[in-house]
């Protein structure tokens, strides 16, 4: 079975519409990536703040079970 030919002369296919990709071309930043790249930041700082409170409490915690003071 040999594999079928492909003509020189067919056109190539799009992947993406031609406003994406003159934005792209634009340099400017894509409004939807900045969003997520947001997203992810303030998600992450969020994340990263419940876990020391979380962290503190326990320690102060731990340490009044340490000591006996109830």
């Amino acid at each position: 079975m040999s594999a079928p030919s492909v003509e020189p002369d067919q056109p190539a296919l799009r992947r993406y519409p031609a406003a994406w990709r003159s934005a792209a071309r634009d340099g400017r930043p894509d409004l939807a990536k900045l969003a997520k790249g947001f997203a992810l930041i303030s998600s992450a700082l969020a994340l990263v703040t419940v876990g020391i409170v979380i962290g503190n409490a326990a320690r102060k915690r731990i340490d009044r079970l340490a000591h006996g003071i109830s």
